[in-house]
């Protein structure tokens, strides 16, 4: 496939331990430069061609194109990741611009990390001193909820939804600072004692809300990955430790989609980076119900833990 050229690079940015330089705008992130410039994904904007030989995966908006990944996102437009290094937005015509960056965040870089062989984790996640605790679950577990009274504690964000992990040569799992804001549902604001006024709404839920807050600036290492289950009757929080296999299966199953790895091959090396963060980090269940003492409480024995 032929490359498309286009305009220097206006806007620099660094998230999920990536250098991204990219055509677009993004608002949502903070401008850095890094040494040399050099970037390690391109983000431009391109009149993409029609694509053949496309297959399809078992998600309906995303298809492979060979080696490459192509999303065609409803009101947004289409997305075509290359090699883990660039990403052609082809922008339809009425998009909402908010909506365009919504995808290039999600699926879109998350395709650049697996195409790069990274491991990307469903969590929300946060710093206490230089150890970073991740709480991970599925769409609707309190995440970003228990993330946001961590910061309450005297935590720092680290990540919202979304962690990128790597593994250090001495052996050390390292978290990497994403996105600087967390997205809150309007009784979680109300529980913090904040006021969504002057606060973006999120693009598909209307009582959500994006909170800009103070985020880590520096990978650090992961100490303990929390997987939320919903408790009515556990009180102030219930960990359970996890090991061997159950460890492992709670790392997979808060990993990417597996429906990514339909567009390349890379998914025994994903299990394979599974198996090695389950055995050098401490995997808990935490059982917890979602009352404002619960969370205080719940959160306060995971600070303690971390910093032990």
């Amino acid at each position: 496939m032929p490359r498309i050229s286009g305009p220097r690079m206006p806007y620099f940015y660094r998230v999920h331990g990536l250098n991204i330089a990219s055509e677009l705008e993004l608002p949502e992130l903070v401008q850095r430069r890094w040494p040399g410039n050099h970037p390690d994904v391109q983000v431009r904007v391109a009149s993409l061609p029609v694509l053949a030989d496309l297959r399809p995966t078992s998600l309906p908006f995303l298809s492979a194109a060979g080696e490459d990944a192509l999303f065609t996102m409803d009101n947004a437009g289409r997305y075509l990741v290359r090699d883990g290094r660039e990403v052609l937005i082809d922008i339809y015509p009425a998009a909402d611009l908010a909506l365009v960056r919504l995808f290039l965040f999600g699926p879109a870089l998350g395709m650049i990390c697996c195409q790069r062989g990274l491991m990307a984790l469903h969590a929300s996640s946060v710093a206490f001193a230089d150890r970073v605790v991740a709480f991970a679950g599925p769409q609707g577990a309190g995440k970003s909820t228990l993330a946001a009274h961590s910061l309450a504690a005297g935590g720092v964000l680290m990540s919202d939804d979304f962690l990128v992990v790597s593994i250090a040569d001495g052996g050390t799992a390292l978290a990497h600072p994403g996105m600087p804001s967390l997205k809150l549902w309007r009784d979680a604001l109300d529980n913090l004692g904040r006021s969504p006024d002057g606060l973006r709404p999120d693009w598909f839920r209307a009582e959500k809300f994006h909170v800009p807050v103070t985020y880590a600036q520096t990978p650090l290492p992961l100490a303990r990955l929390c997987v939320l289950e919903h408790d009515e009757a556990a009180a102030i929080g219930q960990f359970r430790r996890l090991a061997g296999a159950h460890a492992l299966n709670a790392i997979v199953t808060n990993s990417f989609p597996p429906e990514y790895f339909e567009t390349h091959d890379g998914r025994e090396s994903h299990f394979q980076q599974c198996a090695v963060l389950a055995r050098t980090i401490e995997v808990f269940e935490l059982r917890q119900n979602r009352n404002l003492e619960s969370l205080r409480s719940t959160v306060a024995m995971a600070k303690r833990e971390c910093l032990a």
